[in-house]
């Protein structure tokens, strides 16, 4: 699924809708069980194409929408989910069979955006998933604009530091520094915060020289 039809990568401004859940690509991660076939089969009923792994690769698969895992072979065979909970790489569902406390502190550290319990009731299943989807790609898109957002105050903050540099330097008002960085960096065909990136790191330089 490409980045500009990819319903969950937060391209798209408007919320899922039931029709996408048939572009919805989905792990199942469980060793091989009779409530595993059953979700995998439902899964494929309502139109996910569904891929069953265990145990949990080192890394997710590209492409993947929405991963399901069994948390209790988990926790109690010590075995490795890599899953990078801050930067998720996909939608996460926790199944779990029974509120075990290790269990429920497995689920939070991973932080599942949602939780199926067992014996398997397909009802909710849909809900879920499509909630799941919503609320995660609400949280990239919440993530991407602190990101640039981020990358904007660095950005200010280099280039201030820049000028103060250049007026040091060069007994010049901030005006004549900050035009001194445009200027070179037009004439670098480089943006003004390489330019000021630049200056910064020789003005290090030159520090570390005079000291």
């Amino acid at each position: 699924m490409s980045d500009n039809s990819n319903p969950i990568n937060g391209q798209q401004t408007q919320p899922i809708r039931l029709k996408d859940i048939r572009k919805f690509r989905v792990l199942l991660l469980q060793p091989e069980s009779s409530e595993g076939q059953e979700l995998h089969q439902h899964l494929n009923r309502i139109g996910c194409c569904v891929q069953m792994m265990w145990p949990p690769p080192p890394v997710i698969p590209q492409g993947i929408d929405v991963v399901l895992v069994f948390l209790r072979p988990i926790v109690e065979g010590h075995i490795a989910l890599h899953w990078d909970a801050d930067c998720p790489p996909a939608v996460l569902i926790a199944i779990v069979d029974y509120e075990n406390p290790l269990v429920v502190e497995k689920a939070l550290r991973l932080r599942a955006q949602a939780v199926i319990g067992l014996p398997l009731r397909t009802l909710g299943i849909l809900a879920n998933v499509l909630l799941s989807v919503n609320n995660h790609r609400r949280e990239q898109r919440l993530r991407r604009h602190t990101e640039r957002m981020s990358a904007k105050l660095k950005s200010i903050r280099d280039i201030d530091r820049a000028k103060a540099i250049l007026m040091e330097m060069n007994n010049i008002s901030e005006k004549e520094a900050y035009e001194t960085i445009r200027s070179q960096a037009m004439n670098k065909r480089t943006t003004i915060e390489a330019m000021a990136t630049a200056i910064i790191h020789a003005g290090d330089l030159f520090r570390e020289e005079a000291l």
